[in-house]
């Protein structure tokens, strides 16, 4: 390594985990008041000796990677209360600090486990050294990746944060039946895409600070679990639309009864809704009070009109026809436009029945 090569000494597809150990670093700055906190991420993003050029510090991505590891982190949360003596397997781990994160609300008796390629391992060791998940170096792209996963009685629940992008469609393929064939039926599977605009664009920034390039996308948690026999999409959750005003076009319907703002979501279910469904509605709108059972029983009631799922059937249509629109304007501003219209439709959970 040259002298002024970087400290954490990755490359390419490896080092876009700088990225969102930026943003977990960050949190409190960017998102003020957020419960969210992640003390391990800043001293482990300044012991990298990362170049700014090497991370995307604008306020989309950075504010994107938090709310990722918020979904993320409840996923593991619900998983964990749920299976207490499950297997908890983080492919393409990085520098992920999830483990210390829940170490107070995860029992111990989930054992964690965690894959990345040689030089991520070494690093982690290296900058994580007391981390509760053992990890393992191996490719995702060879079968035999899954040797070094030890079968254990009880249901797994594979994480693959920031993953599957990079691979190629026949190898996302490969990798979810490599999963369900090794760590067998009742295997749950929360992942995240970019749609395939963005996908096989180029122009998404992580490409020029690192180096990697995105190589599939879906279109929705259908169509991913749809990839490989034996998958069967259970729930989507939506991450680009917590950012701000414009990515929360389609924001799930709950989201701002407490505020009182008649969003499009809450527009679209007082449409939908009867007289007496519509009063359920009314009477959380704009109760800052509002008991949590009620702005529940509002949520499951979007969910059984279908209101969620209009919602984010136009979010995605919108994308792409603006992210199309996009692609013809001037390159100074395109390839920013493109990326953002086209990347709605971010984080989705697929899960084995």
């Amino acid at each position: 390594m040259s002298d002024d090569s970087p400290v954490h000494g990755l490359s390419g597809v490896a080092m876009t985990l700088l990225t969102p150990l930026y943003g977990r670093a960050h949190a409190q700055r960017l998102l003020p008041g957020s419960e969210f906190s992640d003390p391990q991420a800043t001293r482990v993003l300044q012991e990298t000796g990362f170049r700014e050029s090497e991370v995307l510090t604008d306020r989309s991505n950075a504010v994107g990677s938090i709310h990722r590891a918020v979904v993320f982190d409840a996923i593991t949360r619900r998983f964990a209360h749920t299976h207490p003596t499950g297997t908890v397997l983080s492919v393409g781990i990085g520098l992920c600090t999830r483990d210390q994160r829940l170490a107070d609300t995860v029992p111990e008796s989930v054992r964690r486990l965690g894959l990345d390629v040689p030089e991520v391992v070494e690093l982690r060791e290296r900058l994580l050294p007391d981390s509760r998940a053992r990890v393992r170096a191996a490719s995702l792209t060879a079968p035999e990746w899954t040797d070094v996963v030890e079968a254990r009685p009880g249901p797994v629940l594979v994480l693959a944060e920031g993953v599957l992008m990079h691979l190629a469609p026949a190898e996302v393929t490969g990798f979810l039946a490599d999963t369900r064939r090794h760590l067998g039926p009742g295997t749950r599977l929360a992942a995240d895409f970019f749609h395939p605009w963005v996908a096989l664009s180029g122009v998404h920034p992580i490409s020029r600070a690192t180096g990697a390039r995105f190589r599939s996308g879906a279109r929705s948690s259908t169509g991913l679990a749809a990839l490989s026999p034996g998958w069967t999409a259970t729930a989507e959750h939506p991450v680009m639309e917590r950012i701000g005003p414009a990515q929360r076009t389609g924001k799930s319907t709950g989201a701002d009864l407490r505020a009182g703002r008649r969003s499009y979501a809450v527009s679209a279910l007082l449409a939908a809704a009867d007289e007496e469904q519509r009063a359920v509605v009314e009477s959380a709108l704009g109760d800052p009070h509002c008991p949590a059972a009620t702005v529940e029983r509002v949520r499951e009631l979007a969910r059984r009109l279908g209101v969620d799922r209009k919602l984010r059937a136009d979010m995605r249509r919108c994308a792409e026809t603006a992210a199309a629109e996009a692609g013809t304007w001037h390159p100074h501003w395109r390839e920013e436009a493109v990326a953002f219209f086209a990347g709605l439709p971010l984080a989705n959970v697929v899960a084995d029945d």
